[in-house]
């Protein structure tokens, strides 16, 4: 499949050429590599997808992702879709006042309750990632009016208030 892509191309890049062949030969790296290759999407994020998979594989503990994904005609929704089902981590701290969000599900519900940014598909997408990867975590307060908290990891120094935001992506009132 790769080879016709290459085949039908008006120019070869040597980089494409050699990061394929330095591709896994699975089944899912080949649908991934074969549609980003179409879109047109460089060598090293079409590598970067491929790894992100296998890390959705060993993460989550399953190959559920791998039979939608070699179906699916668009891999990285399908991707996607797939790192918005696991698991978050615990949450950094406890705080009176404080509940931590525990899931991508919870997350999205908490988006649609308070229309903000987070409604936004590849906000949405690039949020969860980041609690992933363990440089975020959200918290909503306990209130009439809820307001949604995201802290970012600081590198050494610890958790960073980053955003703090109500209905509409309204900024916090003083009582």
């Amino acid at each position: 499949m790769l080879t016709r892509i290459l085949q039908h191309s008006k120019t070869i890049d040597p980089h494409v050429v050699f990061a394929i062949a330095e591709l896994p030969t699975d089944l899912v790296s080949v649908r991934m590599a074969s549609h980003l290759l179409r879109k047109g999407v460089s060598a090293c994020e079409i590598a970067e997808m491929s790894w992100l998979v296998k890390r959705v594989v060993e993460v989550s503990g399953s190959v559920a992702i791998l039979n939608p994904l070699a179906h699916s005609k668009n891999p990285i929704v399908t991707v996607r879709k797939a790192i918005a089902c696991l698991p978050f981590p615990a949450p950094p701290w406890k705080a009176e006042g404080l509940i931590p969000v525990q899931s991508a599900e919870e997350l999205s519900d908490i988006a649609r309750r308070l229309g903000n940014c987070l409604s936004d598909h590849d906000i949405f997408y690039s949020s969860c990632l980041d609690v992933q990867a363990g440089i975020a975590f959200y918290f909503v307060t306990r209130s009439a009016k809820p307001l949604l908290l995201k802290f970012t990891k600081f590198g050494g120094v610890g958790w960073n208030l980053d955003e703090c935001r109500g209905e509409g992506n309204r900024p916090p009132t003083r009582l």
